[in-house]
Parts: C-alpha cells; sequence; structure tokens
C-alpha cells in the first residue's frame, strides 16, 4: 500500500502538467439547493468553537455518545460513523472506532452539508450524507484576525495570519482551548459519583496549529501542502449512575491525552475539457488508555493506540455542454498498533480501496440528472496479537445512486434513490482492548435510501424547504452490550422543514423542524435518535454597530443505552429546552465584541443517560481583524 501511495506522489510530480486545485463539490461551483451552508456568521452567533459545535446547530445533525459520554455528531441522527467528512478533497482522519473526533478541529473553515440525496466529492454520498470543510484562502497581501472568548465555564484563543503575493499564498492558523471543569444546573440532584455542581474530571486542554502554503505555477496549475497538529489532554468524566459497590473502571478519574498531526498535499490541473486533481495525505495518530487493576485504585500498567494513515485520491472531471463526468480512485491504509498494558502487541493493518464515477446531466432548462456508481474494497493484509488472530475476509460493497431535479424560478423539486453501504471500523470487526482476543463476524451495513424534496420561493425575503427521507437498512451494526453485532434489519425516515425569512425590518429568522423514526426488525427504537428536533433562531439588526441573536432549541427523548453496567439495558433520556442569547457591538471596522449566555434556563439534560451537561454559563469575546 505504501508503495502505491509512494508511486502515486511520483507520478503527480512527473505529470504536474495534468492536475488542478478545484474541489469541493463534484456539483458545479454554484451550490446546490440542497447543500446547506454553516458560515462564520451563524459560528459566532452561536459561540461554536469546533466543527462539532458548529454542525450539531443545525436541525439535520443528532448528538450521540460513546460509552464514556465523548460526543460524536450523527447527520439525520444514523450513526455518526456513517457521516462522512471531507477537507478540501481529503477525508478526514478515522480512529480505529470509525469515529471523527469533530472536537479536534477548531479552525474558521466554511462547512457545506450535502443532504445525502446528491452523489459527494468522493463518489456515492455515505449513509448520512457529506461534511465538506473548505478552508480559508487569503485574499490580501497580509490579513490576520485574533479572537478571544472567556466565559464561566472555559476559555478560547484563536490567532490566524495569511498573505498572498505573486502567485504563492500561506496562511497559519492556531488555536488554544481550556477548561477547568464546567457547572451543573441548579436542578441537578447530586449522586454518589456526582455529588456537587461542579462536573467531576471535565479538565480539558486543547492546542491546535496548522500550516498551509501554496502557488499558482501558471494560470491552470496550482500546488499546496498542508501540515496540522492537535494535541489534547482531558479527563473522562464518570457514568453518573455508577454504583460504587459494583464499579466500572468510568466511575473514576483517568485522563485521557490525544495527539493527530497530519500532512497534506494537494495538486491540481485544468484544461478546456478535463480537469485533473491529486490528493496525498498522512496522519499519525495517539491515544494513551490507563487501565486499572482489579480494585481500581491504580492507573498503571498504559496502554497506548498508536495509529497512522496513508492514502491518497486521483480525480478526473470531463466537461461538455451538457454532462459533467468526475472519475475517482481513492487507495488508502491504516494501521493500528497496541503496546503496553502488561500485554503482547497487536497490530492491525486494512487496505480501503474506492473507485466511482459520477455524472451531472443537464437535460434541459429545468430538469437534470445525477448519477454515480462506487465499489469499495476493504481487505485486511496484517493482524497479529497474542492470540494470533487470523485475518479476515474482505468485505466489498458496490453503491449507486440517482437523483432527478426539476428547477424554475419559484419551484425546485427533486427524487432520489440510493443503494449505500457502511464498511466496519477495525473496533468493531476486531476487539481492540488486550483483555479482548475475539474476531467479530461483521458484515458491512446496507442500506437502500429514497429522497424527496421541495424547496418554494415565497418571495424575494422567504423561502420554504422540505425533505422527506426513508432508509431501509439491514445488517446494521449494533453495540449488544458486549460486542458487536449485525441486526436483520431495520428502518431509519424523517421529514426536515426550514423556513427562512427577512420579511419584518431588521429581523432574520430562521424556523427549522425535524421528525425521525428508526427501528430495528423487531420494533425496539435505535439509541440516541429523537423523535422531533425545533430550532427557532433570529437574528436582529438594530444598526450597523448593534446586533442580538436569540434562539430555543427543543430535543425531544429518546433511548439510551446504560453505559454505567456494560449491558444493553436501555433508557428513556427526557426531552429538553435550549435557549440562549447574545448581543455583539462593533466599535470598528476591526473590532467587534460579543456577550452571551448559553443555557439561560439553566436546564439540567443529558446528551446519553448518566452524562449530564452543562449549566446556565456566561461568556464574552472579541475579535480583532487586520
Amino acid at each position: 500500500m505504501k508503495k502505491l501511495v509512494v508511486l502515486t506522489l511520483i507520478t503527480s510530480a512527473l505529470l504536474a502538467q495534468d492536475y488542478l486545485l478545484q474541489e469541493i463539490l463534484v456539483e458545479n461551483e454554484k451550490l446546490q439547493d440542497e447543500v446547506i451552508l454553516i458560515g462564520e456568521k451563524q459560528t459566532l452567533q452561536t459561540r461554536s468553537i469546533t466543527l462539532h459545535d458548529k454542525l450539531k446547530r443545525d436541525v439535520s445533525f443528532k448528538i450521540r455518545t460513546d460509552s464514556k459520554g465523548e460526543e460524536a455528531i450523527s447527520f439525520r441522527g444514523l450513526d455518526f460513523k456513517a457521516t462522512e467528512y471531507v477537507e478540501d478533497g481529503i477525508p478526514l482522519y478515522r480512529r480505529i472506532d470509525g469515529q471523527i473526533n469533530t472536537s479536534l478541529n477548531m479552525s474558521s473553515s466554511t462547512i457545506l452539508l450535502n443532504d445525502g440525496s446528491s452523489t459527494s466529492s468522493l463518489g456515492v454520498s455515505a449513509m448520512g450524507g457529506q461534511v465538506n470543510i473548505v478552508t480559508k484562502i487569503p485574499q490580501k497581501e497580509f490579513e490576520s484576525s485574533l479572537k478571544t472568548t472567556i466565559s464561566t465555564n472555559d476559555e478560547f484563543y484563536s490567532l490566524y495570519v495569511g498573505g498572498t503575493e505573486d502567485d504563492v499564498y500561506f496562511s497559519a492558523e492556531t488555536s488554544y482551548y481550556h477548561r477547568s471543569n464546567f457547572k451543573l444546573s441548579d436542578d441537578f440532584k447530586p449522586t454518589p459519583t456526582q455529588s456537587n455542581k461542579t462536573r467531576v474530571n471535565s479538565d480539558k486542554e486543547q492546542t491546535n496549529i496548522s500550516l498551509k502554503a501554496g502557488t499558482f505555477i501558471n494560470d491552470k496549475l496550482e500546488i499546496s501542502t498542508k501540515i496540522s497538529f492537535s494535541k489534547s489532554e482531558y479527563g473522562i468524566v464518570p457514568n453518573t449512575q455508577t454504583n460504587p459497590l459494583s464499579p466500572v473502571w468510568n466511575a473514576y478519574t483517568r485522563i485521557d491525552p490525544k495527539e493527530l498531526a497530519s500532512f497534506y498535499f494537494y495538486l491540481d490541473y485544468e484544461t478546456k475539457y478535463v480537469d485533473y486533481s491529486a490528493r496525498a495525505y498522512y496522519d499519525e495518530y495517539k491515544d494513551i488508555y490507563e487501565i486499572y487493576d482489579s480494585f481500581y485504585q491504580t492507573h498503571d500498567p498504559l496502554v497506548t493506540f498508536d495509529d497512522s494513515r496513508l492514502g491518497s485520491v486521483l480525480k478526473a472531471v470531463l466537461k461538455s455542454t451538457n454532462h459533467k463526468t468526475s472519475f475517482i480512485a481513492l487507495a488508502e491504509q491504516n494501521e493500528h498498533l497496541r503496546t503496553g498494558g502488561g500485554f503482547a502487541d497487536a497490530k492491525t493493518k486494512l487496505n480501503t480501496f474506492k473507485l466511482s464515477a459520477l455524472d451531472n446531466y443537464k437535460i434541459d432548462d429545468v430538469f437534470s440528472l445525477q448519477t454515480g456508481i462506487s465499489y469499495n474494497l476493504l481487505k485486511e493484509v496484517e493482524s497479529a496479537d497474542a492470540s494470533a488472530l487470523s485475518p479476515k475476509e474482505d468485505s466489498d460493497s458496490f453503491d449507486a445512486q440517482a437523483k432527478l431535479s426539476y428547477k424554475n424560478k419559484k419551484h425546485s423539486l427533486y427524487l432520489g434513490v440510493a443503494k449505500k453501504s457502511r464498511m466496519p471500523s477495525i473496533a468493531e470487526m476486531f476487539s481492540i482492548f488486550p483483555w479482548e482476543n475475539d474476531i467479530q463476524d461483521i458484515d458491512p451495513e446496507q442500506s437502500m435510501q429514497y429522497t424527496t424534496g421541495y424547496i418554494y420561493a415565497i418571495n424575494s425575503k422567504s423561502t420554504l424547504d422540505l425533505a422527506l427521507y426513508y432508509y431501509d437498512i439491514k445488517d446494521l451494526i449494533v453495540f449488544n452490550g458486549t460486542t458487536f453485532e449485525n441486526t436483520d434489519k431495520a428502518k431509519h425516515y424523517g421529514t426536515e422543514l426550514r423556513f427562512n425569512t427577512q420579511e419584518l425590518d431588521n429581523h432574520s429568522i430562521d424556523i427549522s423542524y425535524a421528525y425521525a423514526k428508526s427501528e430495528d426488525d423487531v420494533g425496539d427504537e435505535l439509541e440516541l435518535i429523537p423523535n422531533h428536533k425545533l430550532r427557532v433562531q433570529d437574528s436582529m439588526s438594530f444598526n450597523k454597530a448593534l446586533n442580538a441573536f436569540v434562539s430555543y432549541e427543543y430535543i425531544g427523548s429518546r433511548y439510551s443505552q446504560n453505559s454505567a453496567t456494560y449491558t444493553d439495558e436501555k433508557y428513556k433520556v427526557g426531552a429538553y429546552n435550549f435557549v440562549e442569547a447574545q448581543l455583539s457591538y462593533k466599535f470598528s471596522k476591526f473590532v467587534n465584541t460579543r456577550v452571551g449566555i448559553k443555557n439561560i434556563l439553566d436546564e439540567d439534560y443529558e446528551y446519553i443517560y448518566g452524562f449530564p451537561a452543562e449549566g446556565r454559563s456566561y461568556y464574552f469575546s472579541i475579535e480583532i481583524e487586520l
């Protein structure tokens, strides 16, 4: 695999005249109606710091967590591992559990959300759609910004510097986040493992830095590189419902250090009829896991997960009057190495290959057709540990989708059908801890998905957007309390409604609602998917300098596994209301300040059973731009 990627890099360098850095959507540069944009304004209004914070504001996203309370984001509530994340044409790094650590991404990048009915930038879109991150390109000879936020729970500092001159550009961004703890709601009722209103072991410290540089060799060719580093260390909060007389590891304090280093290479070339692009990437990820003894009294010995990823993406886009046809090849190797803990080392290597063909066909002035096919192959090349596990059989899948769209000045209508899949993660196929050495016979998830949507431009100031979807799933991968397994069948369906208006002077009102229903083959609801999510927000402008923002969010009840006992016992987590407000004042062209309140109602709520969220908090922010 490494030889393949190295050969790809060498070939790209030798044939530099055949590539171009243009990406991001396979669609035209103009955004599709169903692509949702999360920009800097929305990020600042909600004090969204991480990629995770930005995404959870959209009604299509649901918050899911693992057994340790670590939050993840699920597009349309299906599964966080079913959502595809891409940054400038490169898929973001996935841990061995298949999760994208969205809390590590703290850049000010623009985010585009593909609802899944359209083809994505890497082929047939993932089961949950695609999150497309577009990094900032400098527009001036020199530009910079400094942002700071201080709240009653944490603090955040961010610095950006960039510039462009003579067809060369550079950008650098660094950020620092610190939280010593966070306050719970005054309504929280103490438990034996959470006896006060300050969350136990919730300390967190994280540093990020990224450097990017590029050059335009000529009008057709662009080459750039990027390196980024993230380092975090934070406490693993306990499940508040753990019984101290029968404890599990997450009832006790431990610190979880994580490090991620990424190296990206971009090369693009444009001709009259064909656009070429190449991406190469390498990631190193380290996670240290502390193991307790049988009495849960010691933090030794340590187990280190020292993982890496190496990959490349090649793309060619053929352009004609009515067609835009893309051919994409992805090759990637993930290596998982577990060391320490007094056990024999374990290593697993997996190769992923994906071939895709996409076509956008403009039938006439109002009708268009998108089609796509993809072939995925997951191949194990090495697996060895104390029990001498034999390699697992290769997994593959064939995916396809089609979408027919109609659009005129006031109406847009689309209908999509797709066969999609999700390959199991390393943790789902192999037990990753030293005391477990089983091979888990897990097949890829398969789904048939049907989506339709209608967008109506009521007038120049108001729009209405309605989407319906139905997913018929087989071989859904679930955790039964002790191991992963495939269920026979499951279904997931819902509707999303968005209404945006500026009819009232100096007001921009957004109302969005999502209904979701998910159940397995025996009728049990899937975990952590609320039936209802409602969001109402208003951005008010009093004058050029003074603005206000208020938001109300309702999250319905949902079922959660009892992670305090490691069983498949489920609890119904209650619905909650989340209200926040912000006032901003622009002192000058370069200085803007914000003050805000989060969780104004100080409501005691949980994302997952036994993990209460923050109570009411206050913050102050200042942004300085040059």
